[in-house]
């Protein structure tokens, strides 16, 4: 019998947490190739140049269900030829606006969540039919999925989806023996903030402990690798996520709104 490739899915894997998840799974003793992807052609050039020839490539928009289809299509076709094995994917593409509701206009709002939803979904979708016993998905959800986040409120909601959908799911693929695993690091050091700011007159500017990108996905490959269905770093972010649970979410926004400066106005 031929031996099967194993490879990993990134996404957002150009910078930032998707990056460091290049990294770490290029270590692992199941990863043959990692595919990698991302909007920015040139990005993942410099991406594979630094790598090296087990990073293989694919510019996406994974707001456009049609270009993911398209991408299942060429896995399947891989699939086929070389037996293909999936051991990690990781959704970690993500976007984000700080801003209030007024600031932005449909299309961006809609284009919000397409790309931290409705692409979670359709890259699992697509992905888990060539996952065996032992594969992990990692999902990228966040401390802000604890609560709801005035002035963040698209950006908190589709964080909330990614935690409960990756949490309901792991259960339901328990019976294949595949583990997936809702990551939810607070503020990490990376460019979404750059994107994410967009000069609004009511704004999250408060970035309270935040952690460098290689210790939130150290932490998340090993809790994944335990089959934890979430997994959260640093103790600020587990106070949060405590707090959350013990307090009404009315008083939970009220903190944070006082946390941002934005409660007296």
């Amino acid at each position: 019998m031929i031996k099967g490739k194993k490879i990993a899915i990134v996404t957002g894997a150009t910078g930032g947490l998707g990056r460091e998840f290049v990294r770490l799974l290029l270590k692992e003793k199941n990863v043959d190739e990692i595919w990698a992807l991302a909007r920015n052609e040139k990005k993942l050039s410099r991406l594979k140049e630094k790598f090296g020839k087990r990073i293989k490539i694919y510019s996406i928009d994974l707001s456009s269900v049609r270009q993911i289809k398209c991408f299942g299509e060429e896995l399947h076709e891989e699939a086929g030829r070389k037996n293909l094995e999936i051991s990690y994917l990781v959704n970690n593409a993500g976007f984000a606006k700080f801003c209030s509701y007024g600031d932005l206009s449909v299309e961006e709002s809609l284009n919000m969540m397409h790309v931290n939803m409705d692409a979670v979904v359709a890259m699992g979708l697509v992905c888990i039919p060539y996952m065996k016993k032992g594969s992990h998905m990692i999902n990228i959800a966040s401390q802000a999925s604890f609560q709801p986040l005035p002035y963040q409120n698209i950006y908190s909601s589709t964080k909330s989806f990614v935690r409960n959908y990756s949490r309901a799911l792991n259960v339901e693929l328990k019976e294949k023996g595949i583990c997936v695993t809702a990551v939810c690091p607070g503020w990490i050091k990376t460019d979404l903030y750059k994107r994410a700011e967009i000069g609004a007159r009511k704004a999250t500017t408060k970035y309270v402990g935040m952690v460098t990108p290689d210790k939130v996905a150290k932490k998340a490959l090993k809790d994944a690798k335990k089959c934890k269905d979430i997994s959260i770093y640093s103790l600020f972010t587990k106070i949060s996520h405590i707090a959350a649970k013990l307090l009404p979410q009315r008083m939970m926004m009220k903190i944070w709104l006082k946390q941002q400066n934005l409660d007296d106005e």
